[in-house]
């Protein structure tokens, strides 16, 4: 085999394995990821205008300087640049049928996350992006050390889900 021969053939092999990386690029670039957001996330401002169309941007609890609560996590779901979802939920103790406060064993008040809003897309719901939400928000609170997690979804069910976190 001649080098012009065997310069054409790694040139095409060259192209096809740019053209394969291209092509996985463009598709991980349409998978859903979902991130822990906040007034400092470079993507904060489509993050609140996504809540603005979906009627919840007063779940958010931000002072008057522009922050968000340390007692809420916002996490929004994209798919490439686009906001497609988003799930907030604040931090709080567990209030018992009394309306005392529950205290484990060293004292310490029991807490729970309690999901103040969700969302996702029209467009995006059969896409998985919801349980990714739920999934990640989870493993934050579990990460808090909140002993439940707990969902109202409007007008899916008629009771909260109460789900403890492991």
């Amino acid at each position: 085999m001649d080098e012009d021969v065997l310069g054409k053939a790694v040139c095409k092999v060259m192209a096809r394995q740019q053209n394969a990386k291209k092509t996985n690029d463009a598709v991980l670039a349409l998978q859903p990821r979902v991130e822990l957001v906040d007034n400092w996330h470079v993507e904060w401002t489509k993050v609140l205008s996504f809540l603005d169309r979906a009627g919840h941007r007063s779940s958010l609890h931000i002072d008057d300087d522009g922050w968000l609560s340390a007692r809420q996590a916002v996490f929004a779901a994209f798919i490439g640049e686009t906001v497609v979802g988003h799930l907030c939920f604040r931090i709080q103790p567990i209030v018992m049928n009394d309306g005392h406060v529950r205290f484990d064993d060293h004292h310490k008040a029991e807490l729970e996350a309690f999901v103040e809003c969700y969302n996702i897309d029209a467009i995006h719901k059969a896409h998985g992006i919801g349980n990714l939400l739920v999934q990640r928000a989870q493993a934050r609170a579990a990460e808090l050390n909140c002993q439940k997690f707990r969902m109202d979804p409007s007008g899916s069910d008629d009771e909260p889900r109460r789900i403890t976190v492991k």
